[in-house]
């Protein structure tokens, strides 16, 4: 496209040199891309951790401080997902903040923009000399993290240029296109593809910059951090009626003008989040850290293992304190078939300890404990034994075939089973199958529920999940974002009544 763009302004003049392709601010191919947080149309089951189960991530939100305000509350959690691992050719970390999975570590808050950035150049000549250079900024692969971790993809396929950027040139037009914005517009707006009602206005200013805002379907303006430098910037929050939430090196300001929270620090230090509590003193969750050896042994064909030396580290979160001196503790996976002392982690999950003193731990695999299972086309889990002081839930994912996948979730055994065994649940689930402006998420469209296993149990219910305009063969029928409708049949037992329910909200809690 860049030839025949210049070309057609000096087609006699024009020769080039072969384009030098770098790349600025880049997002990892969204096709590999493991969905995060409670993404819309989502289906989750847990407490207080929240299991996507279409991908199997874990999140675990703790809630730091929540303020009323005019118009717009104030807001801010700390936020953990366990898929940390995407392949790109090696295994590299999922990116929102430089701390592995975790959202609300920075002081510019919780909430992250990223884009990528391709460059090109070229050089015109003239009866065979060297004559004036050109260069081409293309922007794209926009998306946005909101507070709860979720990723909204801004155009297509969540990479790659827009189709637009800013170009320069030496020649002033003379040689090579006319320098400025190509098309015309400098500022263009997209729509997320998620149906989260998201839009994003982007001015692209040259040079591998551009300056993003994203705006809610209430029509609050949201200006957040690029990602690629998420302790760069800050964040502010305006809403319809001009009620802003700001914030300056760590210090929050809410929409009563009143000081809400400040963050400082970061790793390896300790992070602090502070307000004042009511008795008139500090009141301050304190995250604190611990260094590990990463490293991955998930041996999946074609991708390389990441490996750092054994003299980088790694700063995890450790332990978050809160205000009444309780916290919570979190302990990581080790490296399959790791031996060193301390052993190397792969930076997912194993354990967490609550403030109330239950753990909930994790294994990622049903063989012998300490098997790193991973899905190699998007690091996502396919095996999760989670482990509560109630017992043991056991969540299987299978690829039925292309992107129909399909997860059986057994409870802990039921005594009302004799012999005691768990009940099962069996969920149909379709990746989205959109050909651009693809969320990566998993659609849930069909659900058995038995009292006890699927094999030799009763079933209970079964129910059927239709979108947009389909309705009839859904559980094998692909579905593919934006979702406009959603249409639940539901039947009890195997001839039982039905009662059909239509819908547009994300997907009922398991």
């Amino acid at each position: 496209m860049l030839e025949s763009l210049q070309c057609k302004f000096r087609p006699v003049l024009c020769r080039f040199v072969p384009y030098i392709f770098a790349s600025l601010l880049t997002s990892l191919p969204v096709s590999a891309q493991v969905t995060v947080g409670t993404p819309p149309f989502g289906s989750f089951n847990g407490g207080p951790d929240i299991v996507n189960i279409g991908n199997l991530n874990v999140q675990e939100m703790i809630p730091v401080r929540q303020k009323a305000g005019r118009g717009t509350d104030f807001v801010i959690n700390l936020v953990y997902n366990s898929s940390v691992w995407v392949p790109s050719g090696t295994w590299q970390f999922v990116t929102t903040t430089n701390i592995p999975g975790w959202q609300g570590l920075s002081p510019s808050g919780q909430a992250y923009i990223g884009y990528s950035t391709t460059y090109s150049s070229g050089q015109c000549t003239n009866n065979g000399y060297n004559w004036y250079m050109w260069q081409n900024y293309g922007y794209g692969g926009f998306y946005y993290y909101d507070q709860q971790g979720i990723r909204h993809n801004f155009n297509t396929n969540g990479s790659g240029p827009l189709g637009w950027g800013y170009i320069t040139n030496n020649g002033a037009g003379i040689c090579g296109p006319t320098p400025g914005f190509y098309p015309s517009s400098a500022t263009q707006s997209l729509s997320a593809s998620d149906g989260s009602g998201y839009t994003m206005k982007v001015t692209p200013v040259g040079g591998g910059s551009a300056y993003p805002t994203v705006s809610s379907n209430d029509g609050t303006i949201i200006n957040a951090p690029i990602i690629a430098n998420p302790s760069w910037g800050s964040i502010s929050t305006t809403d319809r009626n001009g009620n802003q939430i700001t914030s300056s090196n760590g210090v929050y300001t809410d929409t009563l003008n009143k000081t809400a929270l400040s963050i400082t620090g970061s790793a390896p230090s300790n992070t602090n989040l502070c307000y004042m509590a009511p008795s008139g003193g500090n009141a301050c969750f304190v995250v604190s850290y611990k260094t590990y050896v990463v490293r991955t042994n998930f041996g999946c064909s074609g991708i390389v293992e990441y490996n750092t030396s054994r003299s980088a580290q790694t700063s995890l979160v450790d332990k978050v304190t809160l205000p009444d001196g309780s916290a919570y503790q979190f302990n990581y996976e080790v490296t399959y078939q790791d031996t060193h002392a301390p052993h190397d982690v792969t930076g997912r999950i194993a354990s967490i300890q609550m403030p109330t003193g239950g753990t909930t731990s994790y294994q990622y695999s049903t063989g012998t404990s300490g098997v790193n299972g991973i899905s190699c086309s998007d690091g996502s889990a396919t095996t999760l034994l989670r482990t509560t002081p109630d017992g043991q839930w056991t969540y299987t994912r299978t690829q039925v075939s292309g992107n129909h996948w399909q997860t059986k979730i057994t409870t802990p055994p039921d005594p009302a089973n004799q012999p005691p065994v768990g009940n099962d649940t069996v969920v149909d689930f379709w990746k989205d199958s959109a050909t651009s402006q693809n969320t990566n998420n998993f659609y849930e469209t069909q659900r058995l529920t038995y009292q006890g296993s699927s094999s030799s149990g009763t079933l209970l219910q079964t129910a059927t999940t239709c979108y947009n305009t389909n309705t009839s063969s859904c559980t094998t029928t692909a579905v593919s974002s934006p979702i406009t409708q959603r249409n639940v049949t539901s039947q009890f037992g195997s001839t039982g009544r039905q009662a059909l329910d239509f819908s547009n909200t994300s997907a009922r809690d398991f």
